[in-house]
């Protein structure tokens, strides 16, 4: 078990990277704001937008889309 003091400094930790990712994530949609209201307007008339409109909206390059893209998670064991 943690001691008093790890707890905190844990919490405290948790408590500032939420705070981050929460200015981050606000900063992120005011800068991109009016590509986000584009998109909106598009999948409020199309409602399925492919991968090359979107990026073309937000002005990604095809090639970067590969960069980010998410790991594939690894595979749960039988049994679990």
């Amino acid at each position: 078990m943690y001691a008093e003091e790890t707890a905190q400094l844990i919490d405290t930790e948790i408590k500032r990277l939420l705070s981050d990712a929460r200015t981050t994530a606000r900063r992120v949609l005011t800068d991109r704001r009016e590509q986000l209201e584009t998109v909106t307007r598009r999948l409020l008339q199309i409602e399925v937008m492919e991968g090359d409109e979107l990026r073309q909206i937000l002005g990604i390059p095809h090639d970067a889309s590969k960069a980010v893209s998410a790991p594939t998670p690894a595979p749960i064991p039988a049994g679990e």
